[in-house]
C-alpha cells in the first residue's frame, strides 16, 4: 500500500491546498494522512509552540510504513532542508510555494542557503519554471516540479445576464500587487461592470469598491462562484492558488502572460494579457473573459485536473521505496 503523510504547518492557510493535494494523491492510488498545524496567526500560540509542533510531526513520520512525507510550506525556509533530513529522513520532500517571499520570512538568507547547499538536496517541490529558477540559483539544483494541484473540477455554465458583470479581485493586499493597473482597468471598462476587491489590508483604489477584510473560506468560495471574471493583478509571482480555485469552478480569470498563468491556461489564451499591455488590452481581455472565457476555462481546467494526476502519479512511483506496491 502507497501511504504519503502530508504535514500542513498552514492548517487555516492552506487548507484549500491541503485539499487540493489529498485529492490529486489519491486520484493516483495513494493512502493520504494528513498532519496539520494552525499557524500561530489561527491558533492564538505562538510562534515556538507552532515551529515544535511542526518538528514533533516530522520526527513523528519516521515511525510507521511511510512510502512519502510530504511538507506542504516550508516554516523555516530553506533551513527545512536539514530539518526535513535529519528529524524525517530522506522521505521527505518540501513544496517551495514562494522560493524567494514576497513578505519578509524566516530561512531564506544567506546563512540559510549556504547550509541547505551543504547537504544538497534534491527533494524539493515546485509548481512553476520560475519557481525551478529561483531554487536553482538559491541553492544551485532543480526541483521536481510538478502541476499545482487541483481539485475534481465542478464546473458551472452560469451567466449571470440579468445585472452588470462583476469583475473581482481575491485575496490579502500585498506589494506585488499592482494598483495603478487597476485604477488603468477601471478606467478602461468605463462603468459596465461592477468592480470589487476583496481581502485584509487592501487601501483605496480608484474605480473599485473594496472590502479590505478578512475573508472566510466559505466567504472566498462564493466570491469566486458569483464572479463573472477574477483578475490577477501581480507584478511578480510564482503561482496563484487564486487562479487554480478558478479554474476549479470554471470562473474565468484574466492576468499577465508570461507566468505560471501560461501553465494553466495555455500560452496562447484570450484570457492572458501581456504585462506591459495597454489599460485597453486589459479591458479586451476582461470583456473577452465575461462573453466568451467560460468555455475555455472549462477546457483548460479539465486538461490541469488530467495533467495533475498523471504528473503527481508518475513522480509517486519514481519516489516509492524499493519494493512498495
Amino acid at each position: 500500500m502507497v501511504t504519503v503523510v502530508l504535514i500542513n504547518p498552514l492548517g487555516a492557510a492552506l487548507s484549500h491546498y491541503e485539499q487540493e493535494a489529498v485529492d490529486v494523491l489519491n486520484a493516483c492510488g495513494a493512502t493520504t494522512v494528513v498532519r496539520s498545524i494552525l499557524e500561530p496567526s489561527a491558533s492564538g500560540t505562538g510562534r515556538i509552540r507552532w515551529l515544535t509542533a511542526y518538528l514533533r510531526e516530522l520526527l513523528r513520520t519516521r515511525r510507521g510504513a511511510v512510502s512519502a512525507v510530504v511538507i506542504l510550506w516550508p516554516p523555516i525556509g530553506y533551513l527545512d532542508v536539514i530539518a526535513a533530513m535529519v528529524l524525517g529522513g530522506r522521505r521527505c520532500w518540501i513544496v517551495m510555494h514562494d522560493p524567494v517571499p514576497l513578505v519578509a520570512a524566516v530561512g531564506f538568507g544567506s546563512a540559510a542557503r549556504r547550509c541547505a547547499r551543504i547537504i544538497r538536496p534534491n527533494r524539493l517541490v515546485t509548481h512553476s519554471a520560475a519557481a525551478d529558477h529561483a531554487v536553482e540559483s538559491a541553492l544551485g539544483h532543480r526541483t521536481a516540479r510538478l502541476p499545482h494541484p487541483l481539485l475534481s473540477v465542478c464546473l458551472s455554465n452560469r451567466r449571470h445576464a440579468t445585472r452588470l458583470p462583476v469583475v473581482r479581485v481575491l485575496g490579502q493586499y500585498k506589494n506585488d500587487r499592482d494598483l495603478l493597473l487597476l485604477n488603468n482597468i477601471a478606467s478602461a471598462l468605463g462603468g459596465e461592470t461592477t468592480l470589487e476587491i476583496l481581502g485584509r489590508g487592501w487601501p483605496a483604489v480608484a474605480g473599485w469598491s473594496v472590502h479590505s477584510e478578512f475573508v472566510s473560506e466559505d466567504a472566498f468560495g462564493h466570491a469566486i462562484e458569483t464572479a463573472d471574471v477574477v483578475v490577477i493583478p501581480y507584478k511578480r509571482f510564482f503561482q496563484s492558488g487564486v487562479a487554480v480555485r478558478c479554474l476549479e469552478r470554471g470562473t474565468p480569470v484574466v492576468g499577465p502572460a508570461g507566468t505560471s498563468l501560461d501553465d494553466l491556461l495555455g500560452a496562447n489564451s484570450g484570457l492572458l494579457v501581456h504585462p506591459s499591455a495597454s489599460p485597453a488590452a486589459w479591458a479586451a481581455a476582461i470583456e473577452y473573459a465575461i462573453e466568451q472565457g467560460r468555455p475555455e476555462m472549462h477546457r483548460a481546467a479539465l486538461a490541469a485536473r488530467a495533467a495533475a494526476v498523471d504528473e503527481w502519479g508518475k513522480w509517486l512511483r519514481i519516489v516509492l521505496p524499493a519494493g512498495t506496491s
